[in-house]
């Protein structure tokens, strides 16, 4: 034994038992790293799949909200929509008018499941191999943000080449 460690009693059969019946099994949550701007730009641009980046106004055919789902593995849900904007020029400003129909999927993890909201937002939207937009919306979120200032001015750099730096907004 070390020099000032005091040695305790063992515990009791009852209170081992005790603790042993309260002890969780494994914790089942989400875990997700927050939401960035930048990271979804350079995950968007180190993709196969072309993606377009619009500036404006969600609208959903049907509601879309986020869900934990009774059953541990659910589905994804998809809805119709449309996005009119501005879609992400060259140059990092949000300039060409758009406006195009969209299709919104939820997908879940385990019993957890994305969802999307109608409103003013940046969206990193899927160009579809048969024509069309599609825009994913996973449990942990990334490809839809708030058209808050910060977002749009960090999405403008990225796509300039002015840095573009995950956490940094």
């Amino acid at each position: 034994m070390m020099r000032g460690m005091r040695r305790t009693p063992p515990l009791g059969p009852a209170l081992a038992f005790a603790l042993a019946a309260t002890s969780a099994g494994p914790a089942a949550a989400l875990s997700c790293l927050a939401p960035d701007p930048a990271r979804a730009f350079l995950a968007a641009q180190e993709a196969p799949e072309r993606f377009v980046v619009v500036l404006g106004e969600l609208s959903l055919e049907a509601p879309l909200g986020r869900v934990v789902s009774a059953d541990p593995s659910p589905g994804a849900r998809s809805a119709p929509g449309r996005v009119r904007g501005e879609a992400l020029a060259a140059d990092g400003r949000f300039a060409s008018a758009f406006d195009a129909p969209v299709t919104v999927t939820a997908t879940c993890a385990g019993p957890w499941c994305g969802g999307a909201a109608e409103g003013r937002q940046v969206l990193f939207l899927e160009v579809a191999e048969e024509g069309g937009y599609l825009l994913l919306a996973e449990p942990c979120g990334g490809r839809a943000f708030d058209a808050a200032p910060e977002v749009v001015g960090t999405i403008s750099a990225c796509m300039a080449g002015a840095g573009c730096r995950p956490g940094g907004y």
